[in-house]
């Protein structure tokens, strides 16, 4: 009843057009045509001042709800970073983070002859995500896999993903003890500042491909292989061009996954990090405003971990903001609860549109130079 009382307030607007639209903005810019005065490029893409659905691919991506219910639809692992220079000490960190809203724990190792036992001492794995990044030995990778069978962990539990700048053909023996491990990335690809974001996928994916030749060639099975992979990602400034990348990112490897194999499900583990940002004519709160926004673009991207490098590493109060931008767009503005917040937006379709595109040329150029 309440409804059918509004209607004749609702239906006395009527329905505005785009060129309706035209005709306000000329006369805001004296005549001018907007589209010819407001139209911008950035990174080579397109940027218009007005979008409708005819601006808008058909094919349009959307990211699928998670199956998680504690972390919620639109489910990422909150990881904060810890610097490891003292297994014993970083430890200690890794179990009060997790203990203070943390998802799970990114290691970056600075040692490749750290103690992965006590590095590992109590944290119950199952029960949350690791990544590793930085001095990653086949020594490291040999101790890590030791450690898992002594501790009894079911393999099949284990989440989290190795990133570094290594060959997986100097560490295929060391790669395979990782095989039985399905949920558990162990060749993850570090996404490197280009000059564009449509180049960092397509050397990303280039590199993927490599890889994935290198080891079915050398017996590993394409699913094997596919899920082996994981892609790091920096997230920036750039609200609206980050969302388009992880998204792209997410969507060709869709493509690339079913080239090799049909049946593959085409999913991939994500891991934005945001490291500081620090301005002296904006403290002292340049970097939590940047840190915020870098984590928005990043979760409502599809990112599936999340970690935010806080100012001031040794600052437990920073430490704690930083951990903490995470656990507050999940609690506090519910961005967890929604699968895909942008799906639908004519702007950022456009985009990733026109990123895809690019992106998936320089991905062929690179593979087949």
């Amino acid at each position: 009843m309440a409804s059918d009382s509004l209607d004749h307030i609702f239906n006395s607007f009527k329905p505005t057009t785009k060129e309706d639209w035209l005709k306000a903005a000329k006369l805001e810019l004296d005549g001018a045509d907007p589209f010819q005065k407001l139209t911008q490029q950035n990174y080579g893409l397109t940027i218009l001042p007005y979008y409708d659905k005819n601006d808008v691919s058909p094919n349009w991506f959307q990211l699928q709800a998670a199956t998680t219910e504690f972390l919620g639809a639109r489910a990422w692992h909150n990881m904060p970073l810890i610097l490891v220079t003292n297994a014993s000490e970083s430890n200690k960190r890794a179990l009060t983070e997790l203990n203070s809203g943390a998802d799970g724990i990114c290691f970056n190792i600075t040692n490749s002859n750290t103690d992965v036992y006590a590095l590992l001492d109590k944290i119950e794995w199952p029960y949350c995500t690791i990544n590793f990044l930085g001095r990653i030995s086949v020594q490291f990778l040999t101790s890590l896999h030791n450690c898992v069978m002594e501790r009894k962990f079911d393999v099949t539990t284990l989440t989290g993903c190795i990133f570094g700048d290594r060959s997986v053909e100097n560490e295929l023996e060391a790669a395979k003890l990782f095989e039985s491990w399905s949920n558990f990335h162990p060749l993850g690809i570090e996404l490197v500042d280009g000059k564009s974001p449509a180049e960092e996928i397509g050397s990303a994916l280039a590199r993927a491909v490599n890889q994935i030749d290198f080891l079915t060639d050398n017996g590993w099975s394409t699913k094997q292989a596919l899920e082996a992979h994981a892609f790091q990602v920096p997230v920036g400034e750039d609200l609206f061009i980050t969302i388009a990348k992880l998204k792209v990112l997410r969507m060709l490897w869709y493509n690339v996954s079913v080239k090799y194999d049909s049946q593959s499900n085409g999913n991939t583990f994500i891991h934005a990090t945001s490291t500081p940002w620090i301005r002296k004519e904006y403290q002292p709160n340049s970097n939590l405003i940047k840190s915020t926004s870098a984590a928005l673009s990043a979760i409502l991207g599809g990112c599936d971990a999340l970690t935010v490098v806080p100012e001031d590493a040794d600052s437990a109060m920073m430490a704690r903001v930083a951990t903490n931008v995470s656990s507050i767009l999940r609690e506090e503005s519910q961005l967890s609860r929604v699968a895909d917040p942008t799906a639908g937006s004519y702007y950022l379709e456009s985009l990733i549109d026109q990123l895809a595109t690019q992106a998936w040329l320089s991905f062929q150029k690179k593979v087949n130079s």
